[in-house]
């Protein structure tokens, strides 16, 4: 599960590389590049902080959803589908007991 989100993300930041140099693009657009590559290199630690990609999944929620039109098109819908991933896998309160 985590090798298939980590391909996720690096798909995230081809497709935000592509955007970000676009003139209407969405100005948090480059700081959720930032989160993302956060969130990729504390993937590849060998034991990732939970809170850490927690706390960097919620940033990256919320810059998403600032934008309604945004956060319903194609690379809106991939940023957060990745968020709820990393929320089903690192929040204490999703895990299986």
């Amino acid at each position: 599960m985590e090798e298939e989100l980590k391909l996720k993300i690096k798909n995230a930041i081809y497709e935000i590389d592509k955007r970000i140099i676009g003139p209407n693009s969405p100005k948090l657009l480059i700081y959720m590049r930032e989160w993302l590559q956060q969130m990729m290199d504390e993937l590849e630690k060998p034991t990732p902080n939970s809170q850490k990609l927690l706390g960097l999944a919620s940033g990256l929620g919320r810059g998403v959803t600032d934008d309604y039109e945004f956060s319903s098109g194609p690379l809106g819908s991939q940023l957060l589908e990745i968020v709820s991933d990393i929320v089903r896998m690192y929040d204490p309160r999703f895990q299986n007991k």
